[in-house]
């Protein structure tokens, strides 16, 4: 396969569409079909990190890549990365830094009830804690989704990203205990893990996030979006009749 081809993922357009698999299957098939651009992927996202302060930025771009896989949609990868990264920069730096204070919040919190208050204070507050901690987890996981696939404000972003993981609990519940465990054991075999980490790992996490979001992004969010456009045309199409028979 031509590197031209890799890069741009030419092939994904020419070969047409094919049968997509259902439930867990179809995230197995989209790591089959995507390995080398999950490859790629990861390696643009670590590139795009390096300087810190673009995280948020590379985020938004590397979850509108892993979007646009896992509706199984053609895109020029490099060119998809890069357009979003500019276009989202603002609005993802400012989601990023919402994130930070809100888990560094969370998780100086923990770290207070663990080491620093007595222990009848440490027996029922860590418990909430932790509870909370993961809550946030869960919505954190809809967040950067719901910004490459709407246009909603940033405060709509954040609700819906807290509804949806509620009304997808199971989705996203599963979702965050798949991603701390391949964390865990990537912090437990470092620095041996470091070129899964550069080569494949972070695509793996992102996918696993994006594929568990989607389900409800799709089902509640964009589902009534087109509810209520189809409703909008119908009603000026009313309108237009009653302005036309008048």
């Amino acid at each position: 396969m031509k590197l031209f081809d890799v890069l741009y993922n030419r092939t994904h357009k020419e070969e047409g569409p094919r049968p997509l698999k259902t439930g867990i299957l179809r995230f197995f098939q989209i790591i089959w079909i995507e390995f080398w651009n999950l490859i790629l992927l990861n390696i643009l996202y670590v590139l795009f990190c390096l300087p810190v302060v673009t995280i948020p930025a590379a985020t938004a771009a590397f979850t509108a890549e892993l979007c646009d896989m896992v509706r199984d949609r053609p895109r020029m990868l490099v060119h998809r990365f890069w357009s979003v990264f500019k276009r989202d920069f603002r609005q993802a730096t400012l989601l990023g830094l919402i994130g930070l204070l809100l888990f560094a919040l969370l998780i100086g919190l923990l770290i207070a009830v663990l080491f620093f208050l007595p222990p009848i204070f440490t027996y029922l507050l860590l418990p909430a804690t932790a509870i909370v901690l993961f809550l946030c987890c869960m919505a954190w996981i809809y967040v950067y989704p719901l910004l490459a696939v709407t246009d909603l404000p940033l405060r709509h972003i954040v609700k819906n990203a807290f509804s949806l993981s509620l009304m997808c609990a199971k989705h996203a519940a599963a979702a965050v205990v798949a991603c701390g465990l391949l964390l865990y054991y990537a912090l437990l075999y470092f620095p041996i893990s470091i070129p899964f980490l550069l080569f494949g790992v972070l695509s793996i996490l992102g996918l696993i996030c994006t594929f568990a979001a989607w389900a409800g992004i799709r089902d509640h969010v964009v589902a009534e979006a087109l509810q209520n456009a189809k409703t909008s045309l119908l009603d000026d199409a009313d309108e237009w009749a009653a302005i036309w028979n008048s």
